[in-house]
């Protein structure tokens, strides 16, 4: 959030520079901005569609960045409005942020997907989702998750753990206090960087060597936020 509190919406063309081609761009820079929590995955969508070719058609589905006229006021997808956006569309990136009706609204993407011909959906899940997973994020993408695994799309979903942009959450409290507060304990987590989550999607439309697959995705180490804060009082040179 900006400094009065409000949301802060970042356009493309603060993130990077547009890709033409189908190779993947090395650029990593982010702006130099706090981004609230609920915006990481539409920094997703945005780094995605900057990652795939201008030649590549793809439909996000996401409840933050409301595609216009796909999703009506109860936040239900529009099947009309939708099968209008799958003409000759070949992939799907299909993206649902934690909601009440996520498994609803990625349910009727897929059926519509299958109706229009759609050969494949790529799929962004989570960490741990199982039909007796520990909250009800990981237990809504466990349903849609096997949905998809039975629709007879070809698919590829990508379960990635905690996204390291949210620890931006923490950035007023060490700014001003020189702590940050999680109930992690010593739990480890395989923190990724969005950036990272973007580049495996992309990889997955453009290729279908991983189709059939669901792929856990996690960063280089499994650290506590006790290391975090060790790295962070490193880099800022007072403890944390």
């Amino acid at each position: 959030r900006t400094g009065n509190g409000q949301p802060l919406f970042l356009p493309p063309g603060q993130l990077h520079a547009p890709i033409t081609n189908l190779r993947f761009d090395p650029i990593r820079e982010l702006p130099d901005k706090v981004v609230e929590m609920r915006e990481t995955k539409r920094l997703i969508n945005i780094l995605v569609t900057n990652r795939m070719s201008q030649a590549i058609r793809q439909i996000v589905t996401n409840g933050i960045i409301e595609q216009p006229g796909l999703l009506g006021h109860d936040g239900h997808v529009i099947v009309q409005a939708l099968d209008a956006k799958l003409a000759d569309v070949d992939t799907i990136v299909l993206i649902t942020p934690p909601n009440p009706i996520a498994t609803d609204q990625a349910s009727t993407v897929i059926k519509a997907a299958k109706a229009a011909g759609v050969r494949k959906i790529v799929r962004l899940s989570a960490l741990k989702a199982t039909a007796d997973g520990p909250t009800d994020n990981t237990r809504q993408h466990a349903h849609t998750d096997s949905e998809l695994m039975k629709s007879g799309l070809d698919y590829v979903i990508l379960r990635p753990h905690l996204f390291m942009p949210l620890m931006f959450m923490a950035a007023e409290s060490i700014a001003t206090s020189d702590k940050f507060y999680f109930g992690m304990g010593e739990g480890k987590m395989g923190l990724i960087d969005i950036r990272d989550v973007a580049d495996c999607i992309a990889a997955c439309v453009v290729s279908d060597d991983h189709n059939g697959q669901a792929i856990e995705l996690t960063g280089p180490n499994s650290i506590t936020f006790h290391d975090a804060a060790a790295d962070l009082s490193s880099v800022l040179g007072r403890t944390i």
